[in-house]
């Protein structure tokens, strides 16, 4: 929310040049989706997911400092109520700490290879994705989007923590018959589903 209150470049740059500003900024954006997801919450929701889109551009301290902490937080305000954590991009560099975050879930993008993270991810904590939204999703036709599903399921299969989902949000230019492709190939695997939209 801070991050779109003022922009990724002014944020990307006033964490270096005033990264009080910064944090003034992402405690009052932590004041306004803990009411939030409060309302969401009393309101029925099980689970809310969190959605990070500027995390990937943190060095791991700068993370600690702009992300982990407002979001720990944000889990403590919340009575530790289950909040999924969704960080676009590569988080290689962080996903270590990401595990820290207190989240139940992590919805990771498809720069993140889920074979070498479910060595990493403790079992305690879901892996949400990660097929690619553009790559597979929009450009792909449904014989792949089938093909590349059922791969990722079967390098998954050992791996009880796993949701499969698509990585990041699927584009509304999506052809249907593609999502279709990616719903029929996860039923037939009988694994827990999603999709970012």
């Amino acid at each position: 929310m801070a991050g779109e209150l003022m922009g990724a470049h002014n944020t990307a740059l006033n964490i270096i040049l005033n990264p009080e500003l910064i944090l003034e900024c992402i405690e009052f954006s932590l004041q306004v989706i803990t009411e939030y997801a409060r309302t969401l919450f009393n309101a029925g929701a099980d689970t809310i997911a969190v959605l990070e889109p500027l995390a990937v551009i943190l060095s791991p301290e700068q993370y600690k400092e702009f992300s982990l902490k407002p979001f720990q937080k944000l889990v403590s305000n919340l009575d530790n109520r289950p909040l999924i954590l969704h960080i676009c991009g590569n988080t290689n560099h962080i996903i270590k700490l990401m595990c820290d975050s207190g989240a139940i879930g992590l919805s990771l993008d498809s720069g993140v290879s889920f074979k070498d993270l479910k060595k990493t991810v403790p079992k305690e904590i879901v892996l949400i994705g990660n097929l690619n939204p553009v790559n597979i999703f929009l450009r792909s036709i449904p014989e792949e989007i089938t093909k590349v599903t059922k791969n990722l399921i079967e390098i998954m299969n050992d791996t009880e923590n796993f949701i499969l989902s698509s990585g990041c949000d699927i584009l509304m230019e999506t052809p249907l018959e593609n999502i279709a492709a990616f719903m029929n190939a996860a039923r037939e695997s009988n694994r827990p589903v999603t999709l970012g939209v």
